[in-house]
């Protein structure tokens, strides 16, 4: 017998293993624009909860690549990236935050790693940090805000404060 796949609401703070599967980071608009999900990997396997959502985009951070079915007709980036300090995330954020502003205009994207903690973290708040013209600090409290449990490691935090030096944002 098939397990039910049981409803996610990104608003509220449900969890597995203690971490929240998904976390909406800005709400999708009534004009059209997408809302910016960050979470953990397991998020990908909930086909009816990805098509409730109306995510259209998934944007992978992860060290091993994710099956994304191609009958899902979902736009689908893999980034393959360990979750170790001297790993070199900001070579990436160009081209992720283009994949991210460019699926906005039309759908809800969601960015994944493995746990929703460093990785994928990382590349929303460097997202965030160029579109809204706000430091790593702020920009930083602001996701936590919505996912408690973000912690960028020491390498990627030091490569968003480069970014933000290279942004000129104070």
């Amino acid at each position: 017998m098939e397990e039910e796949e049981q409803y996610i609401d990104p608003s509220k703070n449900d969890v597995y293993c203690g971490i929240q599967i998904i976390s909406e980071i800005i709400p999708p608009n009534n004009f059209g624009k997408g809302g910016l999900y960050l979470g953990r990997v397991h998020m990908v396997e909930r086909e009816k909860q990805i098509q409730q959502m109306k995510i259209g985009a998934i944007l992978s951070i992860i060290d091993t690549p994710v099956e994304i079915h191609p009958k899902r007709k979902i736009k689908h980036k893999f980034i393959q990236m360990e979750d170790e300090p001297e790993k070199d995330l900001s070579k990436f954020f160009d081209e992720a935050n283009k994949f991210i502003s460019d699926n906005l205009l039309h759908t809800n994207v969601f960015v994944h790693c493995q746990m929703g903690i460093s990785r994928s973290s990382t590349i929303v708040i460097a997202y965030l940090m160029k579109q809204r013209k706000q430091n790593f600090q702020t920009t930083l409290e602001y996701v936590r805000s919505k996912r408690d449990c973000v912690d960028p490691n020491a390498g990627f935090q030091e490569q968003l404060k480069k970014w933000g030096q290279k942004l000129q944002l104070k």
